[in-house]
């Protein structure tokens, strides 16, 4: 199921990186760095696209496409893989670009969310 052996390690580094980062209480790495383990995971199960590199936006739609059409994740999956990563990237823009905290529901969230994407990277073992 991995077709890019780099990225998937990525995002295993990224998803022990935001587990890291959740426990010393740096909420913003730790989003940051799900959001890119999610990323680079869809990344390693597409592979090379024919533009050099996948787009923020459209990979979630090109992974949901590739997933269906072998029968990789089932649709009720996808829908909550889909739920996840466009948090993450609301989570991970705050991060980055805004000036404001994250709420103790957040950061809960975000506990949530890591172990919502390292039960996603354990799937290659599944396939």
């Amino acid at each position: 199921m991995i077709s890019d052996k780099i990225s998937y390690n990525r995002a295993v580094h990224r998803i022990e990186t935001a587990n890291f980062a959740h426990k010393k209480g740096y909420y913003y790495s730790c989003a940051s760095n799900l959001y890119f383990a999610l990323f680079n995971y869809m990344q390693s199960v597409l592979g090379k696209t024919y533009t050099g590199k996948w787009k923020h936006i459209g990979i979630f739609k090109a992974f949901s496409r590739f997933s269906m059409e072998r029968e990789l994740f089932s649709e009720r999956e996808l829908k909550d893989i889909g739920k996840a990563y466009a948090g993450l990237y609301e989570l991970r823009r705050q991060a980055d670009y805004e000036n404001s905290t994250y709420e103790s529901y957040t950061i809960e969230r975000l506990r949530y969310l890591s172990e919502f994407v390292a039960e996603i990277l354990s799937h290659v073992n599944k396939s």
